[in-house]
C-alpha cells in the first residue's frame, strides 16, 4: 500500500465490520481536526498528554500535509465516516526509525482499528526501508498498549515519569526472525476477523420464509407424507 497514491484497501474490525484504509490528503484536514476536536477530555490526554484543545488543529495539520519519504499518515473510515487516524515521523532522513502514533474515535475503541492502522504503517514503513518504530505512550493509556502488545513484534519498554518509551523492530525481509511472529499475529487476527463478519449469515436474528402460501398442494404450502 502506497501513502502517496495507492488504491484504497478495505479490511475487518474484530467484529467483522468493513472499514477503508487509504492514505490522508490535505483536503481531509477538516475532517481530521472535526474527530480529535470530538475527543473526550480522557481521550484528548492520552493522545497529547494534555487537554489543550488546540491540538486538533495542529494534529490536522500535521496529518494532512502533503506525502514526503519522512512522514505518512493513513485514515480509517467507517461508511464514510472519520473513526482513525496512525501517521509516523522520521525526525530526520537518512532514518532507520519513526516515531508512530494513533488516535481513534470515541466509540470505536476495542473494536481493532488502531492495529489495522498500525499493520498498515508497519506496511508502507518496511517498504520504505525502516527498521523500527518507537511511541510514547502513557502507563494508563492501556488500548494503546495492548495494540503494541499484540502485534506480535517484539517491543523494549522503558518506564519514566509515567510515561513508556517504546521501541520495536519491524520485519523487513523472510530472513528476519521478527517476520514469523508479526505474521501469525497478523493471520490470528484475520481469522477471527473473518469468522465474525460471517456470524451474521451463520446465525442469523431472524428469518424471512418467501413464498409461504397456506394453499395445500402448493410450493410453499404445507405438506404431509403418506406411507
Amino acid at each position: 500500500m502506497s501513502a502517496d497514491a495507492g488504491p484504497n484497501v478495505y479490511a475487518l474490525l474484530t467484529d467483522g465490520t468493513t472499514i477503508e484504509i487509504r492514505p490522508a490528503r490535505p483536503d481531509d484536514l477538516d475532517a481530521v481536526r472535526d474527530m480529535h476536536e470530538k475527543l473526550s477530555p480522557d481521550s484528548l490526554y492520552l493522545r497529547f498528554f494534555s487537554m489543550n484543545r488546540s491540538a486538533a488543529e495542529q494534529e490536522a495539520a500535521r496529518l494532512c500535509r502533503a506525502p514526503a519519504p519522512d512522514h505518512a499518515a493513513l485514515l480509517a473510515l467507517l461508511d464514510g465516516e472519520l473513526i482513525g487516524c496512525g501517521s509516523y515521523e522520521c525526525d530526520d532522513l537518512p532514518s532507520q526509525s519513526a516515531e508512530v502514533a494513533f488516535t481513534v474515535a470515541d466509540g470505536m475503541h476495542h473494536r481493532g482499528v488502531g492495529m489495522l492502522l498500525l499493520e498498515h504503517l508497519i506496511s508502507l514503513a518496511s517498504s520504505r526501508g525502516l527498521h523500527a518504530f518507537t511511541a510514547e505512550t502513557l502507563s494508563e493509556n492501556a488500548p494503546m498498549l495492548r495494540v503494541f502488545a499484540d502485534a506480535g513484534l517484539q517491543a523494549h519498554r522503558a518506564l519514566a515519569d509515567g510515561v513508556y518509551d517504546l521501541t520495536f523492530p519491524l520485519p523487513t525481509s523472510e530472513a528476519d526472525i521478527t517476520l514469523g511472529s508479526y505474521r501469525d499475529a497478523v493471520a490470528e487476527r484475520e481469522r477471527s476477523a473473518d469468522v465474525a463478519s460471517l456470524r451474521h449469515v451463520l446465525a442469523p436474528a431472524s428469518v424471512a420464509v418467501i413464498g409461504a402460501s397456506r394453499r395445500p398442494g402448493s410450493v410453499g404450502g404445507p405438506s404431509c407424507a403418506t406411507s
